[in-house]
């Protein structure tokens, strides 16, 4: 963890991640990451499997980038930056 806090939540267990804290998560488990404060973590994936990962989500980033206004996508962009 980067900066700030994570709630990473599991089937039964909730883990509160702060700056400097790692942890891993074995391939195929279920697994929901909050930040109520707008936290910053690096995700590294090992055995190259990354580009499974963004296979799906890049489609859907194509569909919201085609059918989110303008001043909606300049407000998220905002946002991040």
């Amino acid at each position: 963890m980067l900066v700030g806090e994570l709630e990473l939540i599991f089937d039964d267990e909730t883990i509160i991640l702060r700056e400097g804290d790692t942890i891993t998560v074995p391939p195929n488990v279920w697994h929901e990451a909050k930040s109520v404060d707008g936290g910053k973590m690096l995700t590294i994936f090992k055995n190259g499997e990354f580009d499974i990962f963004l296979a799906p989500t890049a489609t859907l980033l194509c569909i919201y980038l085609t059918t989110t206004p303008l001043h909606l996508l300049t407000q998220a962009l905002d946002h991040f930056l």
